[in-house]
């Protein structure tokens, strides 16, 4: 039986984010990524799968890594002195989902889909 394992999704994650392993400190996202993963499978993955499963869990962290360093307040400094807040990377967030939904689409069959919603019908009546 094939093993997600944290060693692969945190080199996947360092080579993604660009990140130094030196002072790493994303322990709990990876983690975080790695159970998003397992508890959503339905099969037991082989080989193949567990390598999908790796991406997966890494995509999924690297999704909260981003989030994450876009709640945080950056200030620059122009010329004469003012500060300025930076606004979110909206494009970096939504490269991220993008990775995510990717990884995650390569995954059909092996993990329930929690996008689905159930609409219901709405009934007219002729007066």
């Amino acid at each position: 039986m094939a093993q997600i394992t944290y060693a692969n999704v945190k080199d996947l994650f360092l080579r993604i984010t660009g990140l130094d392993s030196d002072d790493f400190e994303y322990e709990d996202l990876i983690n975080s990524g790695i159970d998003f993963v397992q508890q959503r499978l339905i099969v037991e993955p082989d080989d193949d799968s567990v390598t999908k499963c790796e991406y997966a869990a890494c995509a999924a962290a690297v999704y909260d890594y981003v989030l994450e360093s876009s709640m945080r307040l950056k200030v620059m400094f122009s010329e004469n002195g003012a500060a300025y807040d930076e606004t979110a990377d909206e494009k970096g967030i939504a490269a991220a989902k993008r990775l995510k939904s990717s990884a995650f689409a390569a995954l059909r069959g092996l993990v329930r889909d929690d996008d689905f919603v159930f609409m219901g019908t709405e009934e007219h009546y002729d007066q």
